[in-house]
């Protein structure tokens, strides 16, 4: 195979394994191989410094700031939303915990800055550098989260 589309392959796709031969190639089972079938084009290049709106999960229809792109895809900037007050309903003991519900809107957290004083409960923020912090898994930085 041509060395080039070697280098392109493995630098631009992800999933592409390689071997000292070259690219590992190894049958994709039946569900799967239909769906890599059915694949559609990105409409929209991601680039590093542009703004993006978020199409999925807790951060559907905010904007955020692309910072970083790789194969896998690309970290951004957003205002957290962050859930700070326990529930009360969903103890391990009540019956509609057992349940699963669909989240709605209302379930979602409003969007915030992320202050570390505002801490006060038994979990707080680590201090990382200038004003990046880490804080139940997630890294901020000056009051935004990376995702």
């Amino acid at each position: 195979m041509n060395r080039n589309l070697l280098e392109l392959l493995e630098e631009r796709t992800p999933g592409i394994m390689t071997k000292q031969q070259g690219i590992k190639q190894q049958n994709i089972p039946y569900p799967d191989s239909i769906k890599m079938l059915k694949m559609r084009t990105v409409d929209d290049i991601v680039e590093e410094g542009k703004w993006i709106r978020v199409h999925k999960g807790k951060y559907y229809r905010d904007v955020g700031l692309v910072v970083v792109v790789a194969s896998w895809g690309a970290e951004v900037l957003l205002v957290p939303r962050l859930n700070l007050l326990p529930t009360h309903s969903s103890t391990p003991n009540s019956a509609s915990s057992l349940k699963r519900k669909q989240t709605t809107t209302s379930d979602i957290p409003q969007p915030a800055l992320f202050n570390p004083e505002e801490f006060n409960g038994n979990l707080h923020p680590r201090k990382l550098d200038n004003g990046h912090y880490t804080y139940m898994g997630s890294t901020f930085e000056h009051g935004l989260i990376r995702k």
